[in-house]
């Protein structure tokens, strides 16, 4: 029995960077394919003010994925989930900043070094860290 239209790529020599074009829920490139239920059609979107749907669109224009890490941000900020939602929010908005200088005239910033933070806080707590 030939396989269901819907599951042809699996027998086809095609790659995960060149799915066909009618299964838009292949993965592509780095990207894992969406679930079922997520839109391409900035479902995430419909909650945003209209600052927020700007500021995405402004990202949008010059990268998919800046826009898609700041409404992934705003979202985790407003529904507070997943559990561990301030380390997921802390990762995206790292990314936002590395990603931006790359599309917008605005300088890098040099790498933090955290143990010369650490060690500045130390000496001016008077106590040690532990």
């Amino acid at each position: 029995m030939p396989a269901p239209r819907a599951l042809a790529f699996l027998t086809s020599d095609l790659s995960p960077v060149d799915p066909p074009p009618d299964d838009a829920r292949l993965p592509h490139g780095d990207r894992l394919p969406p679930e079922p239920g997520d839109d391409a059609d900035r479902e995430d979107w419909a909650g945003l003010t209209e600052r927020r749907r700007f500021i995405a669109e402004r990202l949008s224009e010059q990268s998919p994925r800046l826009a898609e890490w700041y409404v992934s941000a705003v979202t985790v900020v407003r529904e507070r989930r997943p559990a561990a939602w301030m380390p997921v929010l802390g990762h995206l908005c790292r990314d936002l900043m590395n990603g931006a200088p790359r599309h917008f005239n605005i300088p890098i910033s040099p790498r933090v070094d955290y143990d010369t933070l650490v060690t500045r806080l130390d000496k001016e707590l008077g106590e040690p860290l532990v």
